[in-house]
C-alpha cells in the first residue's frame, strides 16, 4: 500500500485526468441507455409491420430474437446503471412500462 500511496503522491495530475476522463465516460455511456427504452419500444412497433405467420420460420425466428434481445437488455440494463450510479432506483422507473415484456 506504501507504494500507492507514493504513487498518489507524485501523480495527482494524472490521477486527477483519469477521474475526469471516467466521469466522462460515465456520463456519455448513462446519456445512451437513457434512449434505451424509447428503443425498445419503437423496435416493438416496428415488429407490429411483420404480422405473425407461425408457416414463416423466418419471422418466427424475427420474433424469437427480438423477444430475446428485449429480455436481455430489459433484465441486464438495471444492473449496468446500478454500477454506474450505484443506489439509483431509476432505472427501476424508467424501466417500469416494459416489465410486460419481459
Amino acid at each position: 500500500m506504501a507504494s500507492i500511496g507514493w504513487y498518489c503522491r507524485y501523480h495527482t495530475d494524472e490521477l486527477s485526468q483519469l477521474a475526469r476522463h471516467s466521469n466522462m465516460n460515465r456520463t456519455k455511456i448513462l446519456a445512451s441507455l437513457g434512449h434505451m427504452p424509447n428503443i425498445i419500444e419503437m423496435g416493438r412497433n416496428k415488429m407490429s409491420s411483420f404480422p405473425l405467420d407461425n408457416e414463416n420460420h423466418r419471422i418466427v425466428k424475427l420474433y424469437e430474437r427480438f423477444a430475446i434481445l428485449q429480455q436481455t437488455l430489459l433484465r441486464t440494463l438495471p444492473v449496468l446503471l446500478d454500477v454506474l450510479v450505484p443506489g439509483t432506483i431509476y432505472c427501476k422507473r424508467s424501466l417500469s412500462k416494459f416489465v410486460e415484456y419481459t
